[in-house]
């Protein structure tokens, strides 16, 4: 690391504006490319917040915390709610269908696993970057 070089807002936090456009996506629902944006990352309350109604934890006399019940449904609404920066859905009457958890929830499955999917791997892929390049010894 160089004494000059520098450590930009934009490559470590995530956007919180409107000026914000995110990335453009495409996925495939009813066999059509439906376009996309998503925020450029998950910031640490997205992630908080999804974990936050998808996990239920209780803490133990011990002091260890025990996941009692995962509702991957609702951790995936929550999390395609705090990722999703618009779609191109409209109604017939030609006003926008807003991106909300109700929205979400009514969506065609394969939609929104096919957005789901993709805001993983982008999660996965920046985690797949920080593994070592080695295996860990036994």
């Amino acid at each position: 690391m160089s004494e000059n070089e520098q450590f930009l807002f934009e490559d470590f936090f995530v956007a919180q504006d409107a000026t914000d456009e995110g990335d453009r996506i495409e996925v495939e629902i009813n066999d059509r490319l439906v376009p996309l944006r998503l925020k450029r990352g998950l910031s640490f309350e997205d992630k908080a917040a999804a974990k936050a109604v998808g996990v239920k934890q209780k803490v133990k006399p011990n002091g260890e915390v025990e996941i009692v019940e995962m509702d991957e449904a609702a951790f995936a609404v929550e999390l395609l709610y705090r990722c999703i920066v618009s779609w191109p859905f409209v109604y017939s009457s030609g006003r926008k269908v807003p991106v909300s958890r109700e929205n979400i929830r009514i969506m065609l499955s394969e939609g929104a696993e096919a957005v789901a999917q993709v805001v993983l791997q982008r999660i996965n892929k920046r985690r797949e970057i920080k593994q070592p390049f080695t295996t860990p010894s036994e």
